[in-house]
């Protein structure tokens, strides 16, 4: 594998894992933190009255921001300071 073939994409898969490595306690949490609000998410298209719809749109938005780093990171894609 090259550069030109690869990008960074070699690179990438190894620090995503030495990151789930070094951080796997965290890694966990969010992954439980992320079942559980799917899990309420589901619910969501029950709503059917306005405090309802209000309170479920916002959550839902919310749980999407939740997902995005983690599923981006695990995806190889490493965030780095």
């Amino acid at each position: 594998m090259t550069f030109e073939q690869d990008g960074f994409l070699d690179e990438a898969r190894n620090i995503a894992s030495e990151q789930r490595a070094r951080y796997a306690d965290l890694f966990g949490l969010a992954r439980d933190c992320s079942r559980l609000a799917m899990k309420i998410t589901t619910l969501l298209p029950g709503a059917t009255s306005n405090a309802a719809l209000v309170a479920s749109a916002p959550f839902a938005r919310a749980v999407a921001h939740f997902r995005a780093p983690s599923c981006w990171q695990s995806k190889g894609c490493p965030s780095r300071r």
